[in-house]
């Protein structure tokens, strides 16, 4: 009982900390309009995916996107989140396009928009049935300040990626608008 007293006011200490960050990145910014020809009906198209362990394979390549343009933005950022269980498969924070197309990303190592490392396809487990992706689209008003976020990994929370983007090194703010394209991915899913 001990411990999980302990554990239920650690989640709670935690939520405290993150709720006011969130409150914080969300008041006062543009919403942004974002659209992907790289989901079809709801679902990410299984190129999309990881091309090692999904079957069918996909090709490893980075979905498709367009945003509506945020006045006074210099960078754009994309954050590709698995909520069903929190994983960072795309991050990218110096994007000066408001589109990209579908396939930039070739592999971990290359790619247009995307460096080594920046993105990696959906790949839920075979028992896991639909994963949900939220791909986010961030108009910033400068570079954020450099901030360690974990690829191909639970280990960074998207409220700590929020966070990191609305961070320059002249302080909070950094975020102008945000908006999310969402699309669910599965195990043994083939969508052209």
């Amino acid at each position: 009982m001990k411990r999980f007293l302990v554990c239920f006011l650690s989640v709670l200490l935690l939520l405290a900390m993150t709720v006011p960050a969130l409150a914080a990145v969300k008041e006062g910014i543009a919403t942004i309009a974002v659209t992907s020809e790289s989901i079809v009906e709801g679902k990410l198209k299984t190129i999309t995916g990881n091309n090692k362990v999904n079957v069918p394979k996909g090709k490893n390549k980075s979905p498709q996107l367009t945003w509506t343009k945020v006045e006074g933005a210099k960078f754009y950022a994309i954050v590709m989140y698995d909520k069903t269980n929190p994983w960072l498969h795309w991050l990218r924070k110096d994007i000066k396009a408001v589109a990209i197309a579908k396939g930039e990303t070739q592999s971990l190592k290359e790619g247009k928009f995307t460096g080594k490392g920046t993105y990696i396809g959906a790949y839920p487990p075979a028992a896991h049935g639909d994963h949900t992706y939220e791909i986010y689209v961030f108009a910033l008003a400068a570079k954020p300040k450099t901030f360690k976020a974990k690829m191909n990994s639970g280990a960074t929370s998207l409220d700590a990626i929020k966070t990191g983007l609305d961070t320059t090194k002249s302080g909070n703010g950094n975020i102008l608008g945000m908006g999310v394209v969402t699309g669910t991915f599965k195990h043994g899913q083939d969508v052209k």
